[in-house]
Formats: C-alpha cells, sequence, structure tokens
C-alpha cells in the first residue's frame, strides 16, 4: 500500500523492545524485524554473499549459512570490518523494507531494530517509539536470556546508542522497568499507533 506508514520501534538490549513487537504482532499490526530480515538477505541474496564472501574469506559462510561466531569474533576486534559488514547488510535492508511495506494492506508497519538510527531505518519512518529501561534491569534480563557475563553485557549495552539519545529523538518513549506489565505497556504503543493513523 503506497500510504502505508512506517513507525520505528527501537531500544537498546534488554530493553523489552522485542516483547513490545511481540505484543503489537498479536494485536494484528505488521511487525517488520530488521534483525530477522538481515539474516535471511544474509544467507539468500548471492550478491551480499559474494561480498561477505570477499570481505572475510569464505570461511564467513559454512554450507551456505554465515558462521555468525567466527564473522562475530572478526568484527568484534575491528570496527572498520563492522562498518563495511553494515555498508553491504543496511542497504539491503532498507530496500527490503520498503519493499514489505509497499506490500503490506495495513494503513501502518511497525519496523523493530535495536539500530534503528545507526543503520539509516530511521529515514523511512514517520514516527519512532523507544523502549527504555534502567540499566540494572537490562542487565539482569541479558544475563538470564543470553547466557553471557556480566561484563559482557555491559560492553553490549556501552556499545549501543544511550538511552538518553534515542529519547531524544523518539516520538514516545516507553518505560519498561521492574514493575510494568507488558500488557499495559503494548496497549500505550497500540493507542499511540492507532491515534498517529487518526
Amino acid at each position: 500500500m503506497e500510504s502505508t506508514k512506517i513507525i520505528g520501534l527501537t531500544g537498546g538490549i534488554g530493553s523489552g523492545k522485542s516483547t513490545i513487537a511481540g505484543y503489537l504482532r498479536s494485536e494484528g499490526f505488521d511487525v517488520y524485524s530488521s534483525d530477522l530480515a538481515a539474516r535471511r538477505i544474509i544467507n539468500s541474496d548471492e550478491e551480499v554473499k559474494k561480498q561477505i564472501v570477499a570481505l572475510f574469506g569464505s570461511e564467513a559462510y559454512s554450507d551456505g549459512i554465515l558462521d555468525r561466531k567466527f564473522v562475530g569474533q572478526r568484527v568484534f576486534i575491528n570496527s572498520a570490518l563492522l562498518e563495511q559488514l553494515n555498508r553491504i547488510v543496511h542497504p539491503r535492508v532498507f530496500d527490503d523494507l520498503r519493499d514489505f511495506a509497499y506490500r503490506s494492506n495495513n494503513e501502518l508497519v511497525i519496523v523493530e531494530s535495536a539500530i534503528l538510527f545507526e543503520s539509516g531505518l530511521a529515514q523511512l519512518c514517520n514516527a519512532v517509539v523507544c523502549v527504555v529501561a534502567p540499566v540494572e534491569v537490562r542487565i539482569e534480563r541479558v544475563l538470564l536470556r543470553d547466557g553471557i557475563t556480566r561484563e559482557q553485557a555491559v560492553e553490549r549495552i556501552n556499545n549501543q546508542m544511550s538511552d538518553e539519545d534515542l529519547s531524544k529523538r523518539s516520538s514516545l518513549v516507553i518505560i519498561n522497568d521492574k514493575n510494568a506489565k507488558i500488557s499495559e505497556l503494548g496497549l500505550e504503543v497500540s493507542k499511540f499507533l492507532r491515534n498517529f493513523v487518526g
């Protein structure tokens, strides 16, 4: 649908953004996960695969599927490599989101992305909702979910845009602390989205 509006849904690791996205999906909204889209593109787009192999070598793929551990270890110690990888993948996700919105029969499409601003996807958005949470709460959630060390969780949080910066750039800020109920937060976002459509 050409007139479909795109709303960004962002938040750092452990903020609860994906949980809110799941709630909105259950409410019938079209939700586009940029992370899942990037994985699909990386494993299915032959031109993207060719460029990634040129960047990391043939070990980057195993049986046609990206070796995320191998690539992850390389980009973790080399930010220039990460930038080059992003330059390959982000424009394809950008185009893929535009196609998704065009094909949607809904007036609104939500794009869930932890790096909405960094990836350039925010340029396509008519409004942005961000989910924030206290750092300790985020660390706790990440430790429970990902089975990593506290130091690794803190490092991941520090490598992302701060809640303060996200909030400044967003149309609606949702605080998902320990006392928050997802159903109530989801209703708040849902109300904002329905008002946005008018």
